[in-house]
């Protein structure tokens, strides 16, 4: 649920960041973490639930923020030694002509293949894990357990020549106010969002009454 805005999550991030950065440019030891987990989760939107940011504005908020924590690294002397990996925390949603099951990654460096300044796809099926399992190995680790140590790294990602240029962040979405949208109490659907709480996880276990068709 989008309580809190994710711009004002990546403001965090770069209030801390930039003292990072100011330290590495004063010549002190690198102190900025080897790992760094960033969660920007309002793409997941509160659906038009009355008094909250619409659907588009959701994702567009999610976007801008992605944008600007990018636009900051790929500006910074960390841009020469950092990759950025964007994943989806699940992926339920959005079936094309192949999966119901896929889901955008999104793997950012100096290093990224292809032309400078232009985005490379990679067609490649790689599982979840896969994500897991090439950060463990930029960062120099061994992996965590059989199903890291098994899954194909995204290394065709990182085979570029490392000319990829900082990126600069789109603010169009900000000036023509789209992430500051809210649901009308008369929004399509608002009386079912209204219902729908997702602050809490809730597990129930269900006993199934059905006999084993092969006992």
């Amino acid at each position: 649920m989008p309580n809190t805005p994710d711009q004002l999550r990546v403001d965090e991030f770069l209030n801390e960041f930039d003292e990072f950065v100011k330290a590495k440019k004063s010549g002190k030891d690198d102190e900025l973490p080897q790992f760094v987990l960033m969660r920007l989760p309002n793409d997941h939107t509160a659906g038009t639930k009355h008094g909250f940011p619409t659907p588009s504005a959701s994702v567009a908020e999610n976007d801008l923020a992605e944008g600007r924590l990018v636009e900051a690294v790929s500006h910074s002397p960390y841009w020469q030694d950092t990759a950025i990996l964007i994943l989806e925390d699940d992926a339920q949603d959005g079936p094309d002509h192949v999966d119901a099951h896929r889901s955008p990654t999104l793997v950012i460096s100096k290093y990224s293949p292809g032309n400078a300044g232009q985005p490379f796809v990679d067609d490649t099926f790689y599982p979840t894990v896969s994500t897991i399992h090439t950060m463990v190995v930029l960062l120099g680790l061994p992996p965590m357990n059989l199903n890291d140590a098994y899954a194909p790294i995204m290394s065709p990602l990182f085979e570029g020549a490392g000319t990829q240029m900082p990126f600069e962040a789109d603010y169009g979405n900000q000036r023509n106010g789209l992430i500051y949208k809210m649901n009308a109490s008369r929004s399509p659907g608002a009386a079912e969002s209204s219902r729908m709480d997702f602050s809490k996880r809730r597990c129930r276990r269900r006993e199934s009454s059905q006999r084993d068709p092969l006992a």
